[in-house]
C-alpha cells in the first residue's frame, strides 16, 4: 500500500505528458541536419533537437544540471541544493559582461516517463521575476528527441530583439550541450 501511495503521489506531482509536437517539413529538415529548432513567442519558446542516443541516456543528460556550466556561455555557476528521487533544486548564476543574476529553480521529474518540469523556487531569493518550463524526451527514429519549453521574465524585460536573441542562443547552447553529452555517454 505504501508503494502504491508513493507511486500515485509521484504521478500526480507532474502535469500530464503532452503529445508529441507536429513538425513542419522545414523543421523536419532542420532536425535531420542535427540543428536545433526554436519556435519563439513573446511569452515563451519551444525548442527541439534530435539526439543519437536512447531516451534514457538523453534524460540522464537533461538531469545532469552541473554539466550545463560547460554548455552555456553565460552560465557562471550551478549548485544543486536538493537531490531526491523525483525532485531537484539548483541555484544558477548567469553573467553577461557587467550584468549578473542568480535564481533558484525546482525540478520535478520522472525519468521513466521522460518528463521534467521546473519553476522558480519561491522559498529562495531570485533575481528574476518568472521562470518555468519543461523538458520532454521521447523516442524518435533510431534515437530520441528533446522538446524544451521555457518561459522567463527578467525585471525590466529589455527590448524584444534582445529577448528573442537570448531565447534562440540559450536554447541552442543548452540543447546542443545536452545532445553532445547524451551522445558521448
Amino acid at each position: 500500500m505504501t508503494l502504491l501511495l508513493t507511486v500515485l503521489s509521484a504521478a500526480f506531482a507532474l502535469p500530464p505528458v503532452p503529445t508529441e509536437l507536429e513538425i513542419s517539413p522545414e523543421e523536419a529538415a532542420s532536425l535531420a541536419a542535427a540543428e536545433v529548432v526554436v519556435r519563439y513567442r513573446k511569452d515563451g519558446s519551444t525548442s527541439m533537437v534530435d539526439v543519437a542516443a536512447t531516451p534514457a541516456a538523453t534524460m540522464a543528460a537533461v538531469m545532469d544540471l552541473p554539466a550545463r556550466i560547460d554548455d552555456i556561455g553565460a552560465l557562471k555557476s550551478a549548485e544543486v541544493y536538493l537531490d531526491t528521487p523525483g525532485q531537484m533544486g539548483a541555484r544558477w548564476e548567469l553573467g553577461i559582461t557587467v550584468y549578473s543574476v542568480s535564481f533558484h529553480t525546482r525540478y520535478d521529474y520522472d525519468v521513466a516517463l521522460g518528463w521534467c518540469v521546473y519553476d522558480l523556487d519561491p522559498a529562495k531569493d531570485n533575481g528574476i521575476e518568472h521562470a518555468k518550463g519543461s523538458y520532454q524526451v521521447y523516442a524518435s527514429g533510431a534515437g530520441s528527441r528533446i522538446v524544451y519549453r521555457a518561459e522567463a521574465a527578467v525585471e525590466g524585460g529589455g527590448p524584444e530583439w534582445l529577448r528573442k536573441r537570448l531565447a534562440y542562443g540559450s536554447a541552442q547552447e543548452l540543447l546542443l550541450g545536452i545532445k553532445r553529452r547524451a551522445e558521448a555517454g
